[in-house]
């Protein structure tokens, strides 16, 4: 937390006196195949029928990487990424090494250009081994920096559902006196799984440094029957004595959780597994 606070505090400071950092007017996302433009999700579209997808039982790794500055990130990405078959994280950079990691696990991945800082996109990213059908994106600006908290959503063909599995992977805000931006930003993504008839999982870090904010997570999700993971062991990053990561899902059957010690990040990975129906 020292470090983003360090670095949060750089950027602001950027910001008011250069013009080395850049928010896009419009949603952008990088991929293994370039730059594109993608909607802002205000609504999912229907979509099933899918062929093939990812397997009824699938492991997702949700982790917040610290923008790539712990030098032991990409041997911790491997030990914990490798062998799962969804990567929803946080803090990720338009890096070349982690591209080249990506593509030697043949990941297909999408990352929000939530701003550009020193010529560099930072935001969330997901990754599966099977191509997503759907992407949107949505972000809000931190009342306090004016830096853009990013979310993505993703459909992705599941075996044995007639529709995609929803993964929605969030950066919440962080810096802010009061609750209402960050009650907007919980509140958004949540009601983007409202209608949703196939499976759901909303993860990522949410910035639950304090207890209004903690609760005010989880009776939102639980008011769109997003059930929460509880892990063994729980290593999860703390502030406060209170966890920053969560995950909710919907449809599926939790068959593992653990949130593991990891020095590749200031934050610790949770890794989960499910099972489909």
């Amino acid at each position: 937390m020292r470090a983003v606070l360090r670095h949060s505090a750089l950027l602001a400071g950027c910001f008011l006196l250069t013009a080395c950092l850049e928010i896009p007017t419009e949603e952008v996302i990088y991929s293994q195949v370039g730059e594109q433009l993608v909607d802002r999700c205000t609504h999912v579209p229907a979509r099933q029928g899918f062929p093939g997808g990812l397997p009824a039982d699938f492991t997702v790794l949700v982790w917040n990487l610290h923008k790539l500055q712990d030098p032991n990130w990409q041997n911790e990405l491997t030990r914990w990424g490798k062998t799962s078959d969804l990567l929803m994280l946080q803090e990720a950079q338009d890096d070349p090494g982690l591209a080249a990691w990506l593509a030697g696990g043949e990941f297909k991945w999408q990352q929000v250009a939530a701003f550009r800082f020193q010529e560099r996109a930072s935001g969330v990213l997901n990754g599966s081994t099977v191509e997503q059908v759907y992407s949107c994106s949505l972000r809000i600006p931190e009342p306090a920096t004016r830096l853009p908290k990013s979310s993505l959503l993703s459909l992705y063909p599941l075996q044995g559902s007639r529709y995609p599995l929803m993964v929605i992977n969030v950066h919440a805000i962080n810096f802010e006196l009061g609750m209402a931006a960050y009650k907007q930003q919980v509140t958004q993504v949540a009601k983007l799984t409202r209608k949703y008839q196939g499976p759901v999982i909303v993860a990522g870090d949410f910035n639950t440094w304090g207890d209004k904010r903690r609760v005010l997570l989880q009776n939102t999700m639980a008011r769109y029957q997003l059930q929460e993971a509880s892990y063994q062991p729980d290593e999860r990053t703390r502030v406060a004595g209170l966890p920053l990561d969560h995950l909710f899902y919907r449809g599926l059957t939790l068959s593992q959780a653990e949130a593991v010690s990891s020095d590749g990040s200031d934050h610790n990975p949770l890794r989960v597994g499910f099972h489909y129906p």
